[in-house]
């Protein structure tokens, strides 16, 4: 199937969430990765990786983008166990978007990795920001 993207993915609770993982990867020929979007109250745990990449083609069509992952914790901090992904594929898919955000602190535990880049020579790397807001 030509240009299969991935699908969209949402959840949100008012308490802490631990999550342990989502993949909305495309898997068509060109396919454009999907988005996950996760808001949690008071604290966000990812223990398993979020992948939003973008797929090759078999055909020569070109490469998709990468998607868009979003997850931010409300009142409490945000804790990375896993790799957050959002790839574009060869040759000339773009990276895609990744917002992280946290009430509190954003840790990143060592060996996570967190990539919106292109993974071809004609794609444009894609959109990662990580903020902590904390208000006094």
């Amino acid at each position: 199937m030509y240009g299969s993207s991935g699908g969209d993915f949402e959840a949100g609770a008012g308490g802490v969430v631990s999550l342990a993982g989502v993949n909305a990867n495309a898997t068509g020929d060109a396919g454009d990765g999907g988005a996950i979007d996760v808001v949690a109250g008071r604290g966000l745990v990812l223990r398993a990786p979020l992948l939003a990449k973008g797929s090759g083609s078999a055909i020569g069509s070109g490469g998709g983008s990468g998607g868009a992952i979003s997850a931010s914790a409300g009142f409490g901090d945000l804790r990375l166990e896993a790799s957050v992904l959002a790839e574009g594929a060869d040759p000339d898919g773009d990276g895609g978007d990744i917002a992280l955000d946290a009430a509190g602190s954003v840790f990143v535990l060592a060996g996570v990795t967190i990539s919106a880049r292109a993974s071809g020579g004609d794609g444009a790397g894609g959109f990662v920001s990580i903020s902590e807001v904390h208000e006094t």
